[in-house]
């Protein structure tokens, strides 16, 4: 394979990525229940309101009304 662009005596081989049988079928969720058992409070209930705020103060959204 060779890239666009590039001159044609640089080339990229593929190589394929060996995964493990467990890395495959690992979750990448984790659970808050700790946090919360410990009397942590989330300052946003969900990711979506966190994030909106976020792009809200970036000024990617316009403020709320």
């Amino acid at each position: 394979m060779s890239w666009p662009g590039w001159p044609s005596q640089l080339k990229v081989e593929a190589t394929e990525t060996i995964q493990s049988p467990l890395r495959r079928r690992a979750s990448k969720r984790c659970s808050n229940a700790r946090l919360l058992e410990s009397g942590y409070q989330f300052r946003y209930p969900s990711f979506r309101e966190g994030y909106a705020q976020v792009l809200r103060e970036g000024g990617f959204l316009p403020e709320k009304a």
